[in-house]
């Protein structure tokens, strides 16, 4: 997770989204040196920090920056403007390709579906259980 994270922070200091890994840091509520020794790979990041990167930077895909699932960005928030050119400004000041965009957005679409159908497939699961031990008390209390 910790090279998530790493690639997660750059990303975030590529973007100008915050401009040092001690700003990032403030915003975690934690040191300085607690973040190089992340960004070192010498600590395992906590569920804490992971929950409060989250919030603070929800551009990050939670489910990536944790399991390594799906693509690191969230789909986008805002997407303001649109040009002949083809780019797209997404709404943090950035332009960006719109037809990178809308590929990313079908990966991400793609990853979702797939967590979608496993959950399916789990509440299926779970509903023939409940049926199975319904019938088996109903069969109990005919005796």
């Amino acid at each position: 997770m910790n090279e998530r994270f790493v690639k997660a922070v750059n990303y975030i200091l590529e973007r100008k989204i915050d401009f040092s890994q001690n700003d990032i840091a403030k915003k975690l509520d934690i040191s300085s040196g607690y973040m190089s020794e992340l960004m070192n790979s010498n600590k395992a990041i906590s569920k804490k920090v992971v929950a409060k990167f989250a919030k603070a930077y929800p551009q990050i895909n939670v489910d990536w920056l944790k399991l390594g699932e799906g693509e690191m960005l969230s789909i986008p928030q805002t997407v303001n403007t649109i040009s002949g050119d083809n780019n797209v400004g997404n709404g943090t000041g950035n332009t960006v390709n719109s037809e990178n965009t809308v590929q990313e957005l079908f990966n991400q679409l793609k990853a979702k579906d797939a967590i979608i159908s496993k959950s399916q497939a789990q509440l299926d699961k779970s509903q023939e259980q409940i049926d199975r031990l319904i019938a088996l008390l109903e069969k109990r209390e005919e005796r």
